[in-house]
């Protein structure tokens, strides 16, 4: 379980000034730090095994805003906001130490980390003065859509399960899943194996699961562990054999950490764009403006405007990271068109010509580049739960923006 990764806000503390006077810093730095206004909170993130970034953020003192990289075992120098070096080990599955020289101190720093969150006790070596603090795990958003990056360890395990002849490259080419998190309940997609697969499920709740492809059919059970951790726990119906996997959210991804016997592995996803389901114009301002500025005209521009508040498009997730996309538009045509994101992609359409563009994904938002009448439009959308804001303008023409919103059925 991926305990070490999150994001963690200060809750309390004890004893933290005169651990920090014992550390040399000064009076009006710790009357900031100790202000119930001031907001304390730590995002870490291990990019590689026994690698992390570390990003912090001091609401009061942005002059200690910082963020940095840590291997085990390898010290680190930093220079703001006070020359220090750092170095970083691990003491258990769940304990951190943390060796640092400020000022001319050694502060010993253990950190232990839990479901909750994470506890710290700083030494201030030679001066018999210690502090602590803990922090309380902040709850990622789970639901989303997610592609995959990398894995450790996956052939050995799927070897060990029973699957030597599986191609691990060829499955995980291009996969991906889509998770909802509705409380007690859950959907999630699989856009891998043979074809996309769809569970709605009940947290907590024994269920069948079945890939005839893989000859895998389990009796599961998936449970919240932790603040964005789920755990599934399967048992094969024929032998009896169990395993388990756990996905740790992030903010920007998730891990899938499975464990069969002694095989263990880990894929790393990153979060993509949830942009899937059918959404409709609720509100818009510009369009008109935007309309001019295209230079659309007589029967195009009429028919644009009275269907722009009016039609609806649906996205749909397809295996390989392509979409598809419909629409109610006439002028568009009921001839669905499919783009994968990083890929061009052109079309034709009547009284605009040929469209050309780009489309590159993010963590809950996209951006694409479309190039048509002559002029390059820019577009950056932003989903919000079941809300799309829609930003489009023509480059070099600020007068032109244009912002729909959207909601998702």
């Amino acid at each position: 379980m991926s305990l070490f990764e999150g994001k963690f806000v200060l809750e309390s503390h004890s004893n933290v000034a005169a651990g920090m006077a014992a550390m040399g810093l000064p009076e009006e730095d710790i009357k900031k730090f100790l202000d119930p206004k001031n907001h304390v909170e730590y995002n870490i993130i291990e990019t590689s095994p026994g690698c992390y970034e570390v990003n912090s953020h001091v609401s009061l003192m942005p002059e200690w805003n910082q963020t940095y990289d840590l291997k085990l075992g390898e010290k680190k120098e930093l220079t703001n906001p006070i020359p220090c070096s750092v170095i970083l080990t691990k003491k258990s599955d769940n304990v951190y130490l943390n060796r640092s020289e400020m000022m001319g101190k050694v502060m010993i720093t253990e950190q232990t980390y839990s479901n909750y969150g994470m506890d710290t006790v700083v030494t201030v070596e030679g001066t018999g003065v210690s502090f602590t603090e803990i922090f309380k795990r902040v709850t990622p958003k789970m639901s989303g859509y997610y592609t995959f990056e990398s894995e450790t360890g996956l052939a050995g395990l799927m070897a060990a399960m029973g699957f030597e002849d599986l191609d691990v490259m060829n499955v995980t080419k291009d996969s991906a899943f889509r998770m909802k998190d509705m409380g007690d309940k859950f959907e999630f997609i699989e856009y891998f194996g043979g074809e996309a697969k769809l569970e709605k499920q009940k947290y907590n709740e024994e269920y069948d699961y079945e890939r005839a492809e893989w000859k895998v059919n389990d009796k599961r059970i998936t449970t919240k562990v932790g603040p964005g951790m789920i755990k599934t726990v399967c048992k094969d119906k024929k032998t009896g054999k169990t395993w388990d996997y756990t996905l740790c959210f992030t903010e920007k991804g998730c891990k899938i950490q499975s464990k069969y016997g002694n095989a263990e592995s880990q894929e790393v996803y990153k979060r993509g764009a949830d942009v899937e389901g059918t959404w409709k114009p609720v509100s818009n301002t510009g369009a008109s403006a935007f309309a001019d500025a295209l230079g659309m005209t007589g029967a195009v521009r009429d028919q644009w405007m009275e269907g722009h508040m009016k039609d609806w498009f649906k996205l749909e997730r397809l295996q390989g990271g392509l979409v598809r996309m419909s629409t109610s538009s006439k002028i568009f045509g009921e001839t669905p068109m499919i783009y994968k994101s990083g890929e061009e992609w052109s079309i034709d359409v009547p009284g605009f010509g040929k469209m050309t563009g780009i489309t590159h994904e993010g963590c809950d938002s996209s951006m694409q580049a479309v190039k048509t009448m002559g002029k390059t439009l820019s577009y950056t959308d932003k989903i919000s739960g079941d809300f799309l804001i829609s930003e489009c303008k023509i480059v070099g023409c600020p007068s032109s923006s244009m912002v729909t919103i959207y909601t998702r059925d």
